[in-house]
């Protein structure tokens, strides 16, 4: 297999030279967000829909979702998250694509 792009290795560099996975704090607590910025993330984000951010931070939480809505974060509070996910993975930033 001499013709082969390789996302697995490509993927796990990426992974180490980013470090630690980024982290929202709230109610109390650490909620760890994924390494990279889901595909997902970046589509709902392109979108400006606002039904379409509030399913990409369902997202990127995945099954601790729920736990983080039960603590009742406002408005204001995923309007914080929307504006500042992408300065967490280096959005717009050449060399942390």
């Amino acid at each position: 297999m001499g013709r082969v792009i390789d996302l697995d290795a490509a993927r796990l560099a990426r992974a180490e030279a980013q470090g630690e996975a980024p982290v929202i704090k709230f109610a109390g607590k650490d909620w760890p967000l994924p390494v990279e910025l889901p595909w997902e993330i970046a589509e709902a984000a392109a979108s400006g829909d606002a039904t379409a951010a509030l399913k990409g931070i369902a997202l990127l939480l995945g099954d601790r979702w729920e736990e983080f809505k039960s603590h009742q974060p406002t408005l204001g509070d995923i309007v914080v998250i929307v504006q500042h996910v992408g300065e967490l993975y280096g959005a717009g930033d050449p060399g942390k694509a």
